[in-house]
Formats: C-alpha cells, structure tokens, sequence
C-alpha cells in the first residue's frame, strides 16, 4: 500500500531533523561555480571554516570516484578526509558520501549540492545528512557542523570573486528605454551595426541569426583601416531578459574565446544592462586588454548604445533638413512620389527597395521594403495625408514590430521651393 499523507510527513520530517541545509547565491556562472567546486586547483582555497587550511590528495569527480584532503586547522591538527561520489551531473548537481578517516572521530554523512541558474547567478543549496539525529547534533558540538559550511560557502564567494577578476570583464549601464526596445535594439541588425564598437569604429553585420545554437557574423572596421572578423554562436535567448552567446576566433582573427552574458533587467520605463566577458584563462583576458583595451572598448560600445537610444528618443522632436538641387521643381517633386524614381533612391547608401509601393494622394500608402548590402529586409509603411503639386508633401513613415519592440511613426513634410532656373531649394521637416 503506498505510505499514508502523515507517514509522509513523518518521514520527511525526521529527514529534516537529520539535515543540515544551506543556501547561497553566487554573482557569477553556473559553470564557473561548478568548476571551483569540483577543481583540485580551487578547492583548498575554500574548504574548511576560516582560519583552515586544505590539501587536496586525490580528487576523481565521477560516480564512484575518491576524494581525499586534509584540512589543517588553525590549531595545528589535522583532519584527513574521505568521500566518496556517488552522483556527478555537471553543472547541476553533486552527491558525495564523506566517509571517516581510521583514527579520526566523525560521522559518516551524504552531501548534496544543486546548482541553479538564477538570471546569471548561481543559488547553491548544500544539503548534509546524517545517520541520525543524535549524531548531527554531535557533529554540530564537536565540529561546528552548523556554522562551518557557512563560513566556506563565504570563501567559495571570495575565490570566485578573485576568478571573476582575473578571467572576467564586467560593464554596467542604465538606459532611459524600455528592457524591449534595448533587447530589440541589440539583437537587430539594422540597428546594431550602427552603434556596435569602440568610438571610431564602424561595424557591417554579415548574419545574425538569434536564436540557440544560431550563428551571428560581423565585421568591425577599425579607424585605421584594419577588419576585425568576428564569428559568435548563440547559446541563450530569453527575450527581452538574457542574452549568453560565445565568440570562437574566424581563421587569421586573434585566437581567443570567451562567453558573454548581457542581462536587460527592468526598472520601469528604465534598463539596468550588465554586460559580463568571461575568457578561458586570466591569460586570455590580459592580451585583450593589453593588446586593444578591450575593457575601456565595452564602455565605449555601450555609451554608443545609450546615445543611438537617445537619438531614438528623439525622433519624435523637430529635425529640419535643408538642400538646393540641381533640377526643376516639377522632376524633384516626381522623384518623391513615382515609385520608379523612389526605388532607385530611398534608403541609406548601398541599400536596394525590391518592393516600392506608392499611391501619392491624400490618405493613399506606402509600402517599402529596404533590402541592404547584406541581403536583410527592413519593411516601413506609411500613408500620405497631404499632396499639394508640386510644392508639398505630408506623409506619415513608421514600422510596426511589436514583436521585436520596435513601433514608431514619423511626420514628414516636404516643401519644394524654385531656387532658380532649374534649380530646387528642399525642406525636409521630421518630427
């Protein structure tokens, strides 16, 4: 018969009883705190409460695998350890067996750890269990088996902190947009190749597929000539919260790989965005700071973004736009409203308009669908709502993505004024 709702509970609460458990969040990567968990090389610097000291002997981290250590208190006695792992599920979760040394008083207990992805930190929950209560309350007297584990979950902390800092560059900024149009901003090519990069630079995005395990191509054009070839692999998408995606070198590019998380966490119609590089090695991380001042490139990149996010802002305000040209009133005014003459301009350079449609009459639309050098497609409709031939035209512009957070619209008034024999002055009006 299965157990009753109270033997349920009875048993899960003398499992309590017998049970130490503890909780930490990490501000750092799942992977990284499994690996300080798990790695020879960062374990003593951690293990045992404060004052302690530890050597690792052997440390084989798979089911059935021994670890053995010796913490060195700060009384000059020695504690030899042994475990014994009975679970490894890397990076989620530990279960290991510490079994007493021969001539050293403990108590056998089984240790659990889990590890959680929490926004890009990481919560830890130890659990320790032992045979019984007696022997819990035991190692609590005589080996401060309730406050010790507390003060190596602190140490974890520090070590990690020193890792970050060695293999890590982290950048913070607020910006005055929601978290929707900052996620839709970075991951649309259209509007990052216009902020992307250190100061001087200018960027072509070749791909950007955005999505796990999609694949984004870009090339950095440097101040003084020189292409920076850059091949990055998605490996997370959670729109419009968490980016993660990991760059991996294109051939002849400087051989180095790291991992980057951005967070775009909400402050009401504000983006509190954090930005952390993780290299493979602390190596790594100097040679790009060295080399290209990588850490003060990330201020720059995202100072850009902040001022591209402005100027978004501001298309709403009144910008006027003055040029005399070179042709009579009539063939200028044509050139705005026949849409065989509007394709073969419209867009920023390099860019083509395979779809050009124009009713140019009052309350007619607009439908143009800009393709650019790199073969990506940005739709803008709109509607004229005023035509006075051939000296004014008031038409409405704008894009409707509320699927990538992007929905404006812009008023635009032209006047054509004669200038001259053959000659046009233009106004443009955006507001």
């Amino acid at each position: 018969m299965p157990a009753s709702r109270s033997h349920a509970n009875r048993t899960n609460n003398e499992t309590a009883d017998r049970e130490h458990v503890f909780t930490r969040v990490y501000d750092a990567p799942l992977e990284m705190v499994f690996d300080v968990w798990t790695n020879p090389v960062h374990v003593p610097h951690w293990v045992g409460g404060d004052g302690f000291t530890t050597t690792v002997h052997e440390m084989d981290v798979k089911p059935g695998g021994v670890w053995r250590f010796t913490m060195h208190a700060p009384d000059g006695k020695d504690y030899h350890n042994k475990a014994v792992y009975l679970e490894v599920d890397k990076p989620h979760r530990l279960v290991y067996k510490h079994i007493p040394e021969p001539g050293i008083e403990s108590v056998a207990a089984e240790v659990s750890v889990s590890y959680e992805d929490d926004g890009g930190k990481t919560r830890v929950t130890v659990r320790i269990l032992y045979p019984t209560v007696e022997q819990k309350e035991w190692m609590s007297k005589n080996r401060g088996a309730d406050q010790a584990p507390k003060q190596s979950l602190d140490r974890v902390a520090a070590q990690l902190a020193k890792l970050q800092a060695d293999r890590e560059l982290v950048f913070h900024r607020v910006f005055d947009a929601p978290a929707a149009l900052v996620f839709a901003v970075w991951t649309n090519p259209a509007h990052l190749a216009q902020w992307w990069g250190p100061y001087g630079f200018t960027t072509t995005v070749k791909e950007m597929d955005v999505r796990p395990g999609g694949t984004w191509r870009l090339t950095m054009h440097g101040p003084d000539g020189r292409d920076y070839h850059n091949r990055i692999i998605f490996l997370e998408v959670d729109k419009p919260r968490r980016l993660v995606y990991k760059h991996e070198p294109e051939p002849g590019s400087e051989p180095v790989n790291f991992e980057v998380t951005v967070t775009f966490d909400s402050d009401g119609p504000r983006t509190r965005l954090t930005m952390r590089m993780l290299f493979d090695s602390a190596k790594d991380r100097a040679y790009l700071v060295n080399t290209y001042h990588a850490d003060e490139g990330g201020r720059q990149t995202l100072a850009r973004l902040a001022a591209h996010l402005a100027g978004m802002a501001d298309a709403n305000k009144h910008i006027v736009f003055k040029r005399v040209i070179d042709a009579p009133r009539d063939l200028v005014f044509a050139a705005w409203t026949d849409p065989k003459h509007l394709a073969e301009w419209w867009g920023p350079e390099g860019f083509t308009n395979p779809v050009c449609e124009v009713d140019a009459r009052s309350g007619g639309r607009i439908l143009i669908q800009m393709r650019s050098p790199e073969g990506f497609e940005y739709p803008m409709h709109g509607s004229f709502t005023e035509i006075v031939e051939p000296e004014r035209i008031v038409f409405l512009s704008g894009v409707d993505r509320p699927e990538s957070g992007l929905q404006f619209e812009i008023r635009n008034t032209v006047t054509l004024v004669e200038a001259g024999p053959r000659r046009t002055e233009l106004t443009l009006e955006v507001e």
